[in-house]
This record gives structure tokens, sequence and C-alpha cells, in this order.
């Protein structure tokens, strides 16, 4: 079994929150723990996710966009920022960890289908 590791530092955990609440909407969101497994329910909340230390074993964030406008606003607010992404349909999935060891350098990976 392939070793999860960290992929995302603090800085860019608050990034994400400030640019998914900067958008006119914030689209909703769910996280899947690195520990449990857990996958949360959908949410529109952003302020408690990533508050300090809250967001140390978020494996992944998928945020869903309900729209194509959302969709365009989302990907252009995280293209600031680099982190490391998937996006397929209605959904952009930010990877908090992953196999490897590349902490904060966000290669982004775009499949949309």
């Amino acid at each position: 079994m392939t070793q999860l590791r960290p992929l995302m530092t603090d800085a860019q955990w608050r990034d994400v929150r400030s640019a998914m609440l900067s958008l006119e909407l914030p689209p909703r969101r769910r996280t899947r723990d690195v520990v449990t497994g857990h996958i949360s329910d959908w949410d529109r909340g952003w302020y408690y996710q990533f508050a300090v230390d809250a967001h140390k074993t978020v494996e992944w964030v998928e945020v869903w966009c309900d729209n194509e406008r959302i969709m365009t606003a989302a990907i252009a607010a995280l293209a600031r920022i680099p982190v490391p992404v998937q996006v397929e349909k209605q959904v952009i999935r930010i990877m908090g960890y992953g196999p490897g060891d590349d902490v904060g350098k966000g290669t982004k990976k775009r499949a949309r289908t």
C-alpha cells in the first residue's frame, strides 16, 4: 500500500479558504479524513474546516460547482494558488494528501469528463 504524505501547507489551506469565500456564492464542499476515512456531508461552510490545525487530517476537499459559472470562478480563484487539484464534471478535488513527498508543490491535474 502506498504511504500518503501531506501535499498542502497551512498557508495553502488558508489561501483555499480565502479563495472560496471570495466567490459571489461560496460553493458547497465536503472532506475526507485521511485517518478515519470519514466523508463529511456537503456544506457551504468554509470558516471552521480550515481553522488552525482543523485541516491536518483532510485527505481531500471536493468542491461542488452547481453550474459552469461557479466552476469557472472557482477554478480561476484556485489557479492563483499552487494547490494540487483534479477537475471532473462538476467537482474540483483539492488534494491534501497523496503519494510522494511534494509538500506545497501544487501539481495540477485536470480531467474534464
